[in-house]
């Protein structure tokens, strides 16, 4: 057994006393609880009746005072027929609240004016009923009060006192006309009124319900439109029983026990508002049970408890500083592991890609070759579709090992979010050709395009998903991408969203449970024949994840596969940098004229990407390394020679960012400004990122794809080129 294992088995013998001593004090708790528990509850179920009853006396006095107010109004306005003008006037002089306000509407359209401008309108008083017309279904004569509904003046809940007036009619003076009279009360007035005792019932909430048990009042606990619909969705009962209930409810005063939405136990008390007017209504409060079982303190039993845990701390203290020692050395082992485990991952990368740009870079000059018999082209794409799956199982392998190590981060960069899609479907395009796979794309509401974030990262999210829609879709099927920015609730972003959608061959519901664990690859025989890591989806989900965005996904076997990616991005507010694919893919211009520096120490990668500039007209020059590369950018002789530098970054004697940096320092317009593009292995984001702050203008990764290459020279010889970094 080794020391961490041990100082685990250590841990876990201490956790186990720690729970068998914290159990017994808990018990010992628990038994005065229990013996406590009775007459707590009677105490503040006693407690909670009167709190209820005491609402419904002060609501009832509420309702009074304002019925009895609303019908003065009416009497004058029935005594003394006035105008609609006259009559508003008349009301809004009488209001002395500012929470009250007056509505007068005709009973024809039950349209009319208010005593109170429109929030959103100042100086006008004009009001529309007409959508609320079941406000005043049940109008009986005399005083009437409607449920709660949104004031039309200023959107606030409110209720309505409410009778019949006469007007004159506004047609013909000798006529009168039938209106409503409104006095218009914020929902909030209740609550203000509503007092509660001190320290208890910290959740109690309210709810007024007419005779039939539809809410006049509710609060966020009480669900549906009525209260028995809400008891009868959470408490099954039979209709016999539902009606008992009921009769109980809107005629008695109690309470009862029921479970809410959320199958919490709960006291509900209720209690009738004197029926002194035209309405029936029950006022009911409700709490949870923990509210009402709530135990006092009891000082004894706290100081036993935290005496005890006291001596368990000392225990634990003790033991602990005996098992520290072997803990700390086990942390510098695990440390310097993961360190190995780093510097043997980027030298890895480094060393391998160092070999498949010549493969690579090889490959694609001996296709050029016109004289290859059909055997040889064969053969050449076939070395080529390999070199790209083991280039992609590389990647796959580097970026999981990062991931596990907690060491992938995010390095954000300013790009066109439609360039880098485009550049995208470009290269997926041929893939899907090769398969007669229909290949749409539709994008739309995009209305930032200057995006700030890991290129990289989200080029792999969306390069992993379509790859995996075309590699898992048959021949004849269809891959459908849309793409659109939504508002997003961060400050200074937008909400990106793609959804890629396949006619593939979908996926069963026991893979998507484990469909984004390392190394998960369906059991199907149509799976097994293509190529594939079972990373793809893992590092997809990490990296969605690390850039606090969320996947979706839907399957369905034989019928398809739907993935949904959202992701909140900063805005770049500065000019979008060109798409280097884009460029690359425009109408050729003439390179005759352009000459580059390509400083590089291998001398198969420097005969690769010479020959690829020859063959499309571009002369070139070589530094083995960078103080050579210095030296000649620092000649006055040279000024303008060079169209672009294409730097290595691992060379002898000096390194590519250090060459960098010293270019930068010359006292040159020329040196400071001459486009330096990195080529090299080193093909991680904060490869670079790193490259960007020692003053480059941009990066590419081996194996170099030449289309990259062209399109760094056209952004060059057309001026389009950005220095970063400080100089």
């Amino acid at each position: 057994m080794n020391k961490v294992s041990k100082a685990k088995y250590a841990n876990i013998v201490i956790v186990l006393i720690n729970v068998l001593f914290v159990l017994g004090l808990l018990f010992t708790e628990w038994q005065y609880i229990r013996l406590s528990n009775n007459r707590v509850r009677e105490n503040n179920l006693d407690l909670f009746n009167d709190t209820n009853t005491a609402l419904a006396n002060t609501t009832n006095n509420y309702l009074t005072g304002e019925s009895h107010l609303c019908r003065s109004w009416a009497q004058h306005l029935n005594n003394n027929v006035q105008s609609m003008d006259d009559a508003v006037d008349f009301v809004r002089g009488s209001i002395v609240d500012s929470t009250i306000m007056g509505h007068i509407i005709y009973k024809s359209d039950l349209k009319g004016y208010s005593t109170r401008e429109k929030a959103d309108q100042p100086g006008t008083y004009t009001v529309d009923y007409s959508s609320l017309g079941s406000l005043f279904s049940s109008y009986r004569e005399g005083m009437n009060i409607t449920p709660s509904y949104v004031n039309p003046i200023n959107g606030s809940r409110s209720l309505a006192f409410y009778t019949g007036i006469k007007l004159i009619d506004p047609e013909d003076a000798s006529k009168q006309v039938e209106a409503y009279l409104l006095r218009v009360v914020l929902i909030n007035n209740f609550k203000t009124r509503w007092t509660f005792p001190s320290g208890s019932f910290n959740h109690l909430e309210v709810a007024i319900i007419d005779g039939e048990g539809s809410y006049i009042v509710a609060g966020n606990s009480f669900t549906g439109a009525s209260f028995f619909g809400f008891y009868g969705s959470y408490n099954p009962s039979s209709d016999a029983k539902l009606a008992e209930i009921k009769n109980e409810v809107t005629h008695n005063s109690g309470h009862l026990t029921m479970k809410n939405s959320n199958k919490e136990e709960c006291y509900v008390s209720y209690s009738q508002i004197s029926k002194t007017e035209n309405w029936d209504w029950t006022i009911l409060t409700l709490v949870p049970a923990s509210d009402i079982l709530d135990v006092h303190v009891n000082w004894l039993v706290i100081i036993l408890l935290v005496a005890g845990l006291g001596l368990l701390f000392v225990f634990d203290l003790v033991v602990f500083l005996l098992l520290s020692k072997n803990l700390k050395e086990a942390a510098e082992v695990a440390s310097k592991a993961s360190k190995a485990k780093t510097d043997f991952l980027s030298t890895m990368s480094h060393d391998i890609r160092t070999p498949m740009n010549a493969i690579v870079g090889l490959t694609a000059i001996a296709k050029e070759e016109k004289n290859n018999p059909p055997s040889t082209q064969k053969a050449l794409g076939k070395i080529e579709q390999a070199s790209s799956h083991l280039l992609t199982l590389i990647n796959d392998i580097l970026d999981i090992s990062k991931i596990e190590s907690g060491k992938l981060v995010i390095n954000p960069l300013s790009f066109s979010i439609k360039e880098l899609f485009e550049s995208l479907l470009s290269v997926s395009h041929s893939s899907a050709e090769a398969k007669h796979i229909a290949l749409t794309y539709h994008e739309h509401d995009f209305k930032e395009d200057t995006l700030c974030t890991d290129k990289l990262r989200l080029n792999q999210i969306f390069t992993n998903l379509l790859s995996n829609a075309i590699k898992y879709t048959e021949e004849g099927g269809s891959v459908d991408i849309d793409t659109w920015e939504e508002e997003s609730e961060k400050e200074g972003c937008v909400k990106l969203i793609f959804k890629i959608k396949d006619t593939g061959i979908g996926m069963s519901k026991e893979f998507i449970e484990k469909m984004y664990l390392p190394f998960s690859r369906a059991t199907d025989s149509r799976v097994n024949s293509i190529e594939g890591t079972g990373l793809g989806l893992a590092i997809t989900k990490q990296m969605v994840d690390l850039m606090g965005g969320t996947i979706e996904c839907e399957s369905e076997l034989e019928k398809g596969t739907t993935f949904v990616v959202t992701i909140d991005i900063p805005v770049d507010k500065k000019a979008a940098d060109s798409s280097l694919e884009e460029q690359a893919s425009k109408e050729d211009s003439d390179l005759s004229s352009v000459n580059v520096l390509v400083v590089e120490d291998n001398e198969i990668n420097w005969e690769v990407i010479s020959t690829l500039l020859s063959m499309n007209g571009i002369s070139s020059e070589r530094a083995e390394n960078g103080k050579a590369a210095l030296e000649l950018i620092a000649d006055k002789n040279n000024e303008g020679r060079y169209t672009l530098v294409f730097m290595d970054i691992q060379m002898p004697v000096m390194n590519g960012l250090d060459a960098t940096r010293a270019i930068r320092k010359l006292d040159s317009d020329y040196a400071r400004n001459v486009p330096i593009v990195a080529m090299t292995a080193d093909a991680f984001s904060e490869n670079v990122t790193e490259c960007l702050d020692a003053g480059m203008n941009g990066h590419i990764a081996k194996p170099i794809d030449i289309n990259l290459v062209l399109a760094e020279i056209r952004k060059a010889k057309n001026g389009q080129g950005e220095t970063h970094g400080k100089q």
